[in-house]
């Protein structure tokens, strides 16, 4: 099974661009599908993060410490069965397409998806990522509160406020759930505009942070054993790429 996308030439100069996605399996096309992207959201980076170059070592420290508890000697490992996009048979005999902290990852040879094949446990990402500072005090500074809120969060909401009244005749969406919320700021832009809003987020310090800077309180359980809604929409800013089973998430 193999996946292309088709674009207008010249396509990276749009701002907003229409895209054709194929998937085929042999000779035959499984699904073929219009794709709507917008690029080109203007973001001051340095006025997010600065350019103090020991908070960068720090931080690159902190990374590196996390990979040893995920990844290091004694910690509880699991090998995937199969590919967590297209479901395929992992043989363990897949192409090796980089190394990160010593941890490998490989190549999907039914999709191409790149994923590492051994992971640490359910109950070892929790313990690791749950009390931890670090991973996400670049989200809780609370000196780029409103430079983030302008710069991320607007067009972010607007954009989904477009897409919402584009598929249901005009009408505005009332309420949103924000799955992996951080500290809050979507959450916080959509309250603004009138939504009603709820939030998951694994992190302690992040939902302090919340609940702290904009008096919104997340819920730290798991959203696929709590649920929520009824509501018109839900949101993965950033999520999937970290959940261990993306598809079936």
């Amino acid at each position: 099974m193999k996946w292309f996308r088709t674009i207008a030439f010249a396509a990276d100069h749009d701002t907003m661009r229409m895209e054709r996605w194929h998937c085929h399996r042999d000779d035959d096309s499984i699904l073929d599908m219009g794709v709507s992207v917008r690029m080109g959201k203007p973001m001051d980076v340095l006025s997010l993060k600065g350019l103090d170059l020991d908070e960068v070592r720090d931080y690159a420290d902190s990374l590196t410490e996390t990979a040893r508890r995920l990844y290091g000697s004694g910690t509880p490992l699991c090998r995937l069965k199969t590919c967590v996009c297209c479901g395929a048979s992992l043989t363990g005999d897949e192409t090796r397409v980089l190394t990160v902290f010593d941890v490998p990852y490989v190549r999907c040879s039914n999709c191409g998806h790149v994923l590492v094949p051994v992971q640490p446990t359910q109950e070892r990402l929790r313990a690791v990522f749950a009390d931890s500072e670090a991973h996400s005090s670049l989200y809780v500074d609370p000196a780029t509160l409103e430079i983030r809120l302008r710069q991320i969060v607007t067009p972010k909401l607007h954009w989904c406020l477009e897409q919402f009244a584009t598929a249901h005749a005009g009408r505005q969406p009332a309420s949103v759930i924000d799955v992996g919320a951080g500290g809050g700021h979507f959450l916080a832009g959509a309250a603004r505009a009138g939504l009603r809003v709820e939030g998951f987020e694994l992190s302690k310090t992040s939902r302090a942070f919340a609940a702290e800077a904009f008096g919104l309180s997340l819920c730290g359980e798991d959203f696929l054993a709590v649920g929520g809604g009824p509501v018109d929409l839900v949101t993965f800013w950033g999520l999937l790429e970290y959940v261990p089973e993306p598809a079936s998430f």
